[in-house]
């Protein structure tokens, strides 16, 4: 194989890890979390979070009855408060 040929297949398979590690993957994981969105929305909602355009229309976390919300918005937005760990420690005694 040339040396193009392996750039292009080296190339492609970061592209393929990316976009499975940081947009497909997640993309899932919001569509079968957030009950009111669909596939798109969760798409959405990742390649904005990505770009870090951050619009806020869409906010994990903000329905109504989830289990675990407070641990839940803590994962997804990385804010750590005093209702996060009593939330952690809940779940560990769980």
């Amino acid at each position: 194989m040339s040396p193009l040929g392996v750039r292009l297949v080296h190339l492609t398979m970061l592209c393929c890890i990316f976009g499975s590690c940081f947009v497909i993957i997640p993309t899932v994981a919001f569509a079968c979390l957030e009950p009111s969105w669909a596939f798109l929305d969760a798409f959405y909602f990742v390649c904005i979070s990505l770009t870090t355009i951050g619009l806020g229309d869409y906010i994990p976390g903000d329905e109504e009855g989830q289990q675990f919300k407070e641990l839940y918005k803590a994962s997804v937005a990385g804010k750590h408060n005093r209702a996060t760990h009593r939330a952690i420690r809940f779940v560990l005694a769980i």
